[in-house]
């Protein structure tokens, strides 16, 4: 739902959710909508054999996360907050959250790898999906243990920063019914 109406003061808008929320796929069509560039905080990070500069290089990510973001527009999509709070939470005008319930995000995930393991379909440079890796729902490599692990700690950081920052508008958004809604009406 959203909970109160957009007043978009700025175009600086950070998409956030858990994992399979489709923050890509909105970032995408909000930065299209509005014609002002895209950044995809998975394609900054992720280098070759899914080296992770947000683990291995924190500050080289953060550097990058600066540089992408140089412009006065921009739509940035990736759950990197630790990140996203040293470098350009200040400028942040709107925060886009995708609150999808778990078993949404359970069912996209393992659509979503299964179709990227299957068409062997490239990502980020030169990784490519591991659909069983992600069946190891006892392994932190897995995203099906991650989805399930992070979901609450995610609402509850989310629901903080809501109270905290009033300063900031916020669209929470709670099913595919309401993003559809929301991108239809967002200009």
């Amino acid at each position: 739902m959203i909970e109160k109406e957009l007043k978009i003061t700025g175009r600086r808008i950070y998409v956030v959710g858990n994992t399979c929320s489709g923050k890509s796929t909105v970032g995408r069509k909000v930065a299209s909508k509005t014609d002002i560039p895209f950044v995809e905080l998975d394609e900054i990070n992720f280098l070759p054999n899914w080296f992770g500069l947000n683990e291995h290089n924190p500050r080289l990510f953060q550097a990058k996360i600066i540089e992408a973001t140089k412009s006065n527009s921009w739509v940035i999509a990736g759950s990197y907050e630790d990140h996203i709070r040293v470098t350009v939470w200040k400028d942040i005008n709107l925060i886009i959250w995708l609150d999808l319930p778990i078993a949404t995000i359970l069912g996209r995930l393992v659509r979503r790898s299964w179709k990227r393991w299957r068409t062997h379909e490239l990502l980020w440079g030169t990784n490519y999906e591991n659909f069983f890796k992600h069946l190891k729902i006892w392994s932190n490599d897995s995203l099906l243990f991650w989805a399930v692990t992070q979901h609450a700690n995610k609402r509850k950081r989310m629901l903080a920063i809501v109270t905290n920052n009033s300063e900031l508008e916020i669209v929470r958004l709670r099913s595919s019914k309401e993003i559809d809604s929301f991108l239809r009406s967002f200009h």
